[in-house]
């Protein structure tokens, strides 16, 4: 046996024994990255069938099973043991992340995301989804910093230890919030289903 069966061996054993365990299958298929699935499961999060964005409608059928699957194996995933940290940046046209944060006072209850959003341990990589690249953010640019209690149940990637992502329409309380170069920052509490 060469290296390289050795080495997929080995990651198809780690893939088996954390599906459903520490990840989701759509987070390590990819599933919950692809640009337009994440606007149509937004869509069907907010409005049910008429929530899909017009000229979608043919992936409807297949994002809701995505959707009915993944809940499910959200539900299942190992929670943390200990409170974690994570960061989320975002900016662009059409950001209700944005403006959803922005309208939040502290102490708020608030779902800024209605789809799976992909959260990070470095500051720094999602500090650069909230800039230009002159460093600089604008009413869209938004950076959160997550506070996860212990229990929490998030879908970790064990490929890129860095990455997550936490259940649908995720809830967060408002803990803080400030203006800096442009950029709105506020740290949010998760708060896990019961």
């Amino acid at each position: 046996m060469n290296i390289q069966n050795i080495a997929l061996k080995a990651k198809n054993t780690i893939v088996n024994n954390t599906v459903g365990r520490v990840i989701t299958t759509a987070h390590r298929k990819g599933d919950l990255s692809a640009t337009s699935d994440s606007f149509v499961i937004r869509g069907i999060s907010k409005n049910g069938k008429e929530g899909v964005p017009k000229g979608m409608e043919h992936r409807y059928q297949d994002v809701l099973a995505i959707i009915e699957k993944t809940d499910k194996e959200f539900k299942k995933l190992i929670p943390n043991i200990f409170p974690k940290k994570f960061y989320r940046g975002t900016m662009g046209n059409n950001n209700e992340c944005a403006q959803i944060l922005r309208k939040a006072k502290i102490g708020d209850v608030v779902v800024p995301d209605n789809g799976y959003s992909f959260i990070t341990k470095s500051k720094d990589t999602a500090l650069g989804y909230a800039t230009r690249c002159d460093g600089k953010g604008d009413e869209t640019s938004v950076f959160m910093e997550i506070l996860l209690p212990s229990g929490s149940k998030i879908s970790k990637n064990p490929f890129h230890l860095r990455e997550a992502v936490m259940p649908r329409c995720a809830k967060y309380e408002v803990a803080g919030k400030k203006e800096e170069n442009g950029i709105l920052r506020v740290i949010l509490r998760y708060l896990p289903e019961k």
